[in-house]
Formats: C-alpha cells, structure tokens, sequence
C-alpha cells in the first residue's frame, strides 16, 4: 500500500496537517515529527488543537513562535487564521483573516473554498473579507 508521503510531492504538508484536523487525528499531529520537515505548519496544527483544548498560553506561545518566522513563513497569518477555524475561535478567525488582506496573502483566495473556514463564512467579518475581495463565489 502506497503512504501519503511516499507520492513523491514536496509542499503538501499544509495539505496533511489539514487533512489530520478534519479527521481529529491529535495523537497523530502530537506525536510524530514534522512531515516533509515543515515545523511551521506542525505548529499550526499544534496551534489549532491548543485552542480547541483552551490551553491560551501554550496557542500565544505557538502564534509568537510564528510570527517570529520573518519571511520564511510566507502567508502566516493565514494560516494562523486556519487554526482558529479548527480552534472554534470565530473572533480569532476574523482577527488573523483582517491581518492575512492587510499583508495581501494571496492563500487568503482560498477563503470561500477552504472547508475549515466554511462555518464561519456567515460571520460579520469573515463575509466583509469576501466583499472586499470581490470573491467570486458568495
């Protein structure tokens, strides 16, 4: 049987973190090291289930670790947005979705098709984001 990482593709861990989530596989995200060697979207994981857990301290410690990233961690604030989605934070949500236009991220195109977010496409921020966008499918 042929594993996800063996397909031969480079930059999917954004894709298997998302994947982990949606299947709530925490023990998976916690335990097992950093796939395709990318901490930063572990961290995004680990981000996300620190949240769902309310363990506020551990979630700022994560977010400070990657904003401290400069500009090795492109689109960021998306990203941090994305956790929230999995955190249930609707406020967090629209917090890191405002930052993530500011800075022009151009992952945010992904906002009215991305299924952790589409909960919170109803949400006063989060619909004012795809306006301003112009999105094409709201």
């Amino acid at each position: 049987m042929t594993k996800f990482h063996e397909l031969g593709h480079q930059g999917l861990a954004d894709l298997y973190y998302r994947l982990l989530l949606e299947g709530d596989s925490i023990e998976k995200i916690i335990k097992e090291p950093a796939f395709e060697n990318n901490e930063n979207m572990r961290n995004v994981a680990l981000l996300a289930i620190h949240l769902k857990e309310g363990d506020r301290p551990a979630a700022e410690k994560i977010v400070a670790g990657l904003l401290d990233q400069d500009l090795v961690f492109m689109y960021r604030n998306y990203f941090i947005a994305l956790a929230h989605a999995y955190g249930d934070d609707p406020g967090g949500v629209t917090f890191w979705l405002e930052r993530s236009l500011s800075k022009k991220e151009s992952e945010l195109t992904y906002l009215g098709v991305e299924p952790a977010f589409k909960k919170f496409i109803n949400e006063p921020g989060v619909e004012k984001i795809l306006l301003e966008l112009d999105y094409p499918f709201i």
